[in-house]
């Protein structure tokens, strides 16, 4: 009888067991299918993504094309400015020691004392 009671014990395990791995199984089973149609979601998901960076990517040479132009066009007119003042300072150094009023006049325009 021992051996009877022995055998049924087990048996009523590995039926316990095995209902609980097929319960398992359905559960796998089901979280692989939702998994399989996830995947291509995701594919497309990240395709798109791809696609965006590109697409930021192309618009952000431009901008950097755009300011590499900008700051050539700036260090150009500052150059030309610099000269530009540079030159008219000289050309006011040479004003200043020309006076136009020695070269027409003899003085002041009066003769003689105050009286």
């Amino acid at each position: 009888k021992n051996d009877r009671d022995s055998q049924y014990a087990d048996i009523t395990k590995y039926t316990a067991e095995m209902e609980g791995l097929e319960a398992k199984k359905e559960e796998l089973e089901l979280e692989i299918k939702e998994l399989k149609e996830d995947i291509p979601k995701a594919w497309k998901k990240l395709n798109e993504t791809t696609k965006l960076r590109d697409e930021e990517k192309d618009e952000n040479l431009k901008k950097i094309k755009a300011a590499e132009d900008a700051a050539t066009a700036v260090g150009e007119a500052i150059l030309i400015l610099k000269n530009f003042y540079q030159a008219a300072e000289n050309q006011q150094y040479g004003l200043l020691q020309a006076s136009p009023v020695d070269e027409d006049t003899e003085g002041a325009g009066f003769k003689g004392g105050y009286k």
